[in-house]
């Protein structure tokens, strides 16, 4: 697994240099505008994801996947790898932005790390990378763009039903109920089994998303 770490690696070597000081920069840019902790937390997340996806998609749109998958090495073992550095390059350059928003946070910089904040990121992290990665190996570049186009699609209904019903029906209110659940979670369960919870749910749910990535990966014909 480690070879096909190092061969992501030298391969989107270019990619890396590029795209993330770039992302970087934005990061820092965001921090300082002094938004909510919290907001910035899921942006970051968001943006650190798209990167590792970004680098799955161009090896699909440039024809590198065939020779990928003809080397001597199972498909299983190429999704674990990719699952892999998707995570570790998505955590890294996250807590970059954490380390940004620290500096140039208004109060004392270590107010931004508490436990409800990394169980926030893990959430939002797990559900961008868990529900993109499946059809990025799946479907390559394809893929991405279907993610991107149906999110904004849905982001159109959503907003085309909240004014037919005259706010009645509001989406963001879903979210609101997710994050509530956590914090009620949270203070039921106290800190440390609250953080045990969500390291619990954060490894199943990786788990089901790489089995499913692995049976959609089989089927895909180069």
């Amino acid at each position: 697994m480690f070879a096909l770490i190092r061969k992501d690696l030298l391969l989107h070597k270019g990619a890396f240099l590029g795209f993330g000081p770039v992302l970087v920069i934005f990061l820092s840019w965001l921090a300082n505008q002094g938004d909510s902790r919290n907001a910035f937390v899921v942006f970051a997340a968001i943006y650190a994801s798209i990167l590792p996806m970004v680098f799955i998609a161009r090896e699909d749109k440039f024809g590198a996947e065939p020779f990928i998958c003809s080397l001597p090495v199972t498909r299983q073992k190429i999704a674990l790898a990719k699952y892999f550095l998707s995570w570790v390059v998505a955590f890294v350059f996250s807590i970059v932005g954490f380390a940004a928003f620290s500096v140039f946070a208004p109060e004392a910089p270590l107010g931004f790390w508490s436990v409800g904040r990394a169980g926030r990121f893990l959430l939002v992290l797990t559900l961008c990378l868990g529900l993109m990665l499946p059809f990025l190996l799946r479907f390559g570049w394809l893929g991405m763009m279907v993610g991107l186009v149906g999110a904004q699609v849905l982001g159109i209904v959503a907003l085309l039903i909240t004014k037919a019903f005259k706010g009645s029906f509001r989406p963001h209110d879903f979210f609101n109920a997710v994050s509530n659940f956590i914090a009620d979670s949270r203070t039921v369960l106290g800190e440390s089994l609250f953080a045990v919870a969500a390291l619990i749910a954060f490894c199943a749910v990786n788990f089901v998303s790489y089995k499913i990535a692995v049976a959609m990966y089989r089927r895909r014909e180069l």
